[in-house]
């Protein structure tokens, strides 16, 4: 007889096991379907379900963390966003150096993240405005910065010319070559720069923009005035670079295009782009005249720039003139050397106020160290009067970009300024020398004073110019022997008055001793 065995749910529910009745298992069990209990179980049986559903509660954190992700990565973008919107318009891009259209790039940009593909040509602008935003916001280079220059050039150099270069093309190389200014070394400036010259010139932009130039009457668009930009920049910053290697630069049309004509008012890439013809002008193969340079400083100094880094390429032209000027042994006229002077303190405190608004301009170093020099070598009381203000501009810098580059240029303006006071204490000390030498000497009183008329005007202007106290000075230490009797404040030696004003002043015109002297 084969005996059947009672088949038991392996776990009861909690209805079944508080009355004791037979559970066979099943979510609801029979019995508690047939009484029409609630039928649940324990704690352990809710741990097991969850154990068998533990393959889908995976799944559900896979996409919960490939959600977080997008989510970071919608906020690393929104945040990128940020970051180029604040700085490329205010700090250089938009108001300096205007070839890129504000509102039509941010524009392109949100299109750009809503609509991830290959890598574009744009995204070498994108990256590029978002360097130099990270340059004029912080003063110390981040990761994020060195990953976007690299991402750029990497774009730049992977991208195979099939066509004429297209205007993307061009910006992102200008922006290469703009930010390679401001941190790297001028040879590297100059291959950028004269790379970009030649990709110019391969593309269509200059029969472009002849055409919309030959259409005066007609309104020019924003796109012929965005890319007569460009080209402006491009020849400036090729040219600049060239002028300080000594290297060619890459020839254009000989039909250059005007610059003057920039047409928006809150944009001051007029301002840098006026200073083009001259600067083309002082080609270091062309022939100068000393009139042509004279005359080329007068329109220089009459240029109105109204903005820091406009006024510190102003500045930088202006020291190339003089340093020709200076090199033909031209004079400059006193209200000149004003005027150039009343410059110099001008691009000082524009150099102070682009680096403590974190405007990192590649001449807010030049400028000053050239213009210490300059002043060197003008040596008179009103240059060297500019020399603390711009030593203290050099050391403002040095402060705050703390790099070797600037550490040696502060050594050699101070050694300069160094040298120059040694080689006046040694003419003190030949002075000193001569003046005692001078005191040991008797002078015969009757050996008599003559002297031709270029000395005695000489001498009567030297006595015009003295003051009182100086007139007592010189008494003491040069011609004590040479007065008979009153001091020159109380009345003149005949010989004296002979020497300087020859016999046009009589002998009687002031008293030889007693009664009132001139001064009173």
């Amino acid at each position: 007889m084969i005996v059947s065995k009672r088949k038991r749910s392996r776990v009861a529910c909690e209805p079944c096991r508080e009355r004791k009745r037979k559970c066979v298992g099943g979510n609801p069990c029979e019995t508690c379907v047939s009484w029409d209990y609630e039928c649940h179980f324990d704690g352990q049986k809710e741990k097991r379900h969850a154990l068998e559903k533990e393959p889908d509660r995976s799944k559900l954190d896979d996409e919960r963390r490939e959600q977080q992700s997008l989510d970071d990565a919608e906020r690393d973008r929104d945040t990128v966003i940020r970051r180029v919107e604040a700085n490329c318009s205010a700090a250089f891009v938009n108001c300096c150096y205007g070839f890129i259209d504000r509102e039509r790039f941010f524009k392109r940009l949100k299109v750009r993240w809503q609509t991830p593909s290959e890598p574009e040509i744009f995204d070498a602008i994108l990256t590029g405005v978002a360097a130099l935003g990270s340059l004029f916001s912080q003063r110390i280079a981040t990761t994020i910065e060195s990953q976007l220059i690299a991402k750029a050039r990497s774009i730049l150099d992977a991208h195979h010319l099939t066509e004429p270069p297209s205007l993307d093309l061009l910006t992102a190389w200008t922006l290469r070559t703009v930010y390679l200014r401001i941190t790297d070394s001028p040879y590297a400036t100059w291959i950028a720069s004269s790379t970009l010259m030649h990709l110019i010139e391969v593309s269509e932009l200059y029969s472009t923009l002849q055409s919309a130039m030959l259409q005066r009457d007609q309104h020019v668009g924003d796109d012929d005035d965005i890319r007569r930009r460009l080209v402006g920049v491009v020849r400036h910053l090729n040219v600049w670079t060239s002028y300080d290697l000594g290297l060619p630069r890459v020839p254009y049309q000989e039909k250059d295009l005007p610059v003057h004509d920039l047409r928006d008012p809150s944009n001051y890439t007029a301002e840098i782009l006026s200073l083009l013809p001259a600067s083309v002008g002082l080609d270091p193969g062309k022939p100068t005249d000393g009139n042509n340079l004279i005359s080329s400083l007068s329109e220089l100094l009459k240029s109105s720039h109204t903005q820091p880094p406009s006024t510190m390429a102003q500045s930088n032209i202006v020291l190339c003139v003089l340093r020709r000027i200076y090199a033909q042994a031209v004079d400059l006229s006193p209200a000149m050397v004003d005027k150039v002077l009343a410059l110099f303190r001008k691009a000082l405190n524009c150099a102070q106020e682009l680096v403590r608004d974190c405007s990192p301009w590649h001449q807010v170093v030049n400028v000053p160290f050239q213009i210490v020099c300059f002043l060197l070598v003008m040596d008179t009381r009103s240059s060297l009067s500019l020399l603390p203000d711009a030593l203290d501009t050099l050391n403002l810098v040095a402060s705050f970009y703390k790099t070797d580059t600037m550490k040696d240029t502060c050594n050699a303006a101070r050694l300069l300024v160094r040298l120059q006071q040694q080689r006046r204490e040694d003419d003190v000390t030949i002075f000193n020398d001569a003046l005692k030498a001078c005191r040991e000497v008797q002078i015969d009183a009757a050996a008599p004073l003559t002297a031709n008329g270029a000395d005695r005007g000489w001498f009567g202007a030297f006595f015009a110019d003295l003051s009182t106290q100086q007139m007592g000075e010189f008494e003491q230490a040069i011609v004590p022997g040479m007065l008979d009797g009153p001091t020159l404040l109380g009345g003149y030696d005949n010989r004296v008055l002979s020497f300087a004003y020859g016999p046009m002043v009589p002998a009687t015109s002031f008293p030889q001793s007693g009664g009132p002297s001139p001064a009173a």
